[in-house]
């Protein structure tokens, strides 16, 4: 493929990651949730025990700062708890609260059931070259980053 049809696919592809996170970000918008919030809920909700701020942030690949900030606005709605690591009293643990428990259900439902949706637009077949796509373009972007580590 000569460059200039590359850079054009590449244009494309850009602008249509964009378009994805827009509307995740859209349909966020009727929880007053942001995209990295989502994940913070998303990930607390698949781990009841909780985690540290700093795993966190390394999870959902946000610098420190920002993890406290959406922690601080989470907790500020009732939606998390903050205690004290049993190993080592210095750590925290957040975990969610009842109410953010209660929400979080809502909330993963819903983003489920839009992405399920979503999906509903291809075959079974489609489906599985999608996701089996999507994870080569992963791992050939992890590799081309490594390479340039």
């Amino acid at each position: 493929m000569p460059e200039n049809k590359e850079k054009e696919l590449l244009r494309r592809w850009m602008a249509l990651w964009a378009e994805i996170d827009k509307t995740y970000i859209g349909f966020l918008k009727r929880w007053d949730l942001s995209l990295n919030a989502y994940w913070v809920i998303e990930y607390l909700h698949n781990h009841p025990q909780g985690a540290e701020p700093a795993e966190l942030a390394d999870r959902i690949n946000v610098m420190r700062q920002l993890i406290t900030i959406i922690l601080n606005d989470l907790e500020k709605r009732g939606f998390l708890l903050r205690r004290e690591s049993e190993q080592d009293h210095r750590r925290r643990i957040i975990q969610l609260s009842p109410a953010g428990e209660t929400f979080a259900r809502e909330v993963c439902d819903a983003m489920e059931q839009f992405d399920l949706e979503s999906l509903s637009a291809f075959t079974p077949a489609e489906r599985e070259r999608l996701v089996d796509d999507s994870r080569r373009f992963c791992d050939a972007l992890k590799a081309a980053a490594a390479r340039r580590a």
